[in-house]
């Protein structure tokens, strides 16, 4: 999984959540100047949403590695 805050003012908003529809990233917090998307899937994936996204301003970056829990 992925987390990634990207500067976002209102006259780009509709730009960037289309760019990141195709990774069927969602976004999951909205602020003033910017928005915070996730996305789940491998590492080649996060890093190509990360190229498309570089280009309007990231400001912050948080990943996980693979997770998962047991079985009962």
């Amino acid at each position: 999984m992925i987390l990634v805050k990207v500067s976002a003012p209102a006259e780009k908003r509709a730009e960037i959540l289309a760019i990141i529809q195709p990774f069927r990233a969602t976004v999951v917090d909205v602020a003033p100047s910017s928005i915070t998307v996730q996305m789940t899937g491998n590492a080649e994936k996060s890093e190509a949403l990360i190229r498309v996204i570089r280009p309007y301003g990231i400001k912050n970056i948080a990943r996980t590695g693979a997770t998962g829990f047991t079985r009962d």
